[in-house]
């Protein structure tokens, strides 16, 4: 599962590079057209880890999480004023103290600590309920009136109510295959994704503009039926692999500052995306392809070794969490005690 988180963030970055370097050419760019969907499994494998493991939110856990951003937030603005002509602004270094609100961009966090503060609640129903109602529930209103009926705050899965359905989906997936025949598993696993995948990709690729459009609202979405199935496809591939590691889990550590770095407002994204739309427009597809691997790899590693780094020099600020868990009990067990006197 750690090999995942890596493998799954290392897709995110690369989506992220390729939609915003190829968006200008997409139209009438197959390359473009059949890559987008292919690496939109990203999110959806991460929330399913979260699911697959379980979120035990602490006000330990919260006060890192805000802390990693923060920081982020604040290099990257201090490196921004340092490296070019931009002009410092009280009002733009008072939002990067709230990342999860008025801080721009990483609507993935905010959606993911919605999905850390309601675990508890979740996590509750799920031991204590009934959490396959949970999952029925969450997966209707997901793919009905997000996916199907296309609702404004439902249409495209960034929300709390799909984040809820995959965190479901993964404990499910977890208690449901025991995995004792990891090979057929990983077999039909294989073939589910090449095969799905395979058939998007090449429709995607030869579709003409109308078709596209179909195309895209079927497959898109964080919510998509199709997306989820591929995603769970591939989640299923990695829950047969056993073996252990410490380079891995050594970078898994810090795979979510990969996010926190090519994301943040402040990042040097117009620099970055000019270097790998020159290549695009110089070299073949094979090369360019090999230098968009490369050079995501290269960004990938930066962002894990930088947050080791982070980590040494924040720990005296850490302790501070630590002190605020040994003052506070844990979200989980407040919010249980309150449902369970609701009940």
């Amino acid at each position: 599962m750690e090999l995942l988180r890596i493998v799954a963030m290392f897709i995110v970055l690369v989506f992220h590079t390729v939609y915003y370097v190829l968006y200008d050419y997409r139209i009438g760019n197959p390359i473009f057209a059949s890559l987008k969907t292919l690496l939109h499994v990203g999110v959806p494998l991460i929330v399913l880890i979260s699911g697959y493991f379980g979120i035990r939110p602490t006000v330990k856990g919260a006060f890192k999480l805000y802390t990693m951003l923060l920081f982020y937030n604040i290099m990257l603005y201090g490196i921004r004023l340092v490296a070019t002509d931009c002009q410092f602004s009280g009002v733009e270094f008072a939002k990067l103290f709230f990342p999860f609100s008025i801080g721009r961009r990483y609507w993935f966090f905010k959606v993911y600590f919605m999905l850390y503060l309601f675990s508890p609640i979740v996590n509750f129903v799920r031991d204590k309920m009934c959490g396959g109602k949970l999952l029925i529930i969450s997966c209707f209103v997901s793919f009905y009136w997000g996916w199907f009926s296309q609702h404004p705050s439902l249409c495209d899965g960034k929300n709390l109510v799909n984040f809820v359905f995959l965190y479901m989906l993964g404990h499910w997936l977890r208690v449901t295959f025991d995995c004792k025949d990891r090979r057929n598993v990983r077999k039909y696993s294989v073939v589910t994704f090449l095969l799905i995948g395979g058939i998007v990709g090449v429709s995607m690729y030869f579709s003409n503009e109308k078709m596209l459009h179909i195309l895209e609202r079927v497959c898109w979405g964080y919510n998509s039926p199709i997306l989820i199935l591929m995603s769970v496809s591939f989640f299923m591939i990695f829950t047969t692999l056993d073996f252990r590691s410490k380079p891995v889990n050594w970078i898994a550590g810090s795979a979510f500052a990969v996010y926190c770095v090519h994301e943040n407002y402040w990042f040097f994204r117009d620099q970055w995306y000019a270097l790998i739309e020159s290549q695009y427009n110089q070299y073949s597809l094979v090369v360019f392809l090999l230098f968009l691997l490369l050079e995501c790899g290269a960004l990938f590693m930066f962002s894990i070794l930088l947050d080791k780094l982070r980590n040494v020099a924040m720990q005296p600020i850490m302790r501070y969490g630590d002190i605020l868990q040994a003052k506070c009990k844990s979200f989980e067990t407040i919010i249980k005690s309150f449902v369970q006197r609701a009940l």
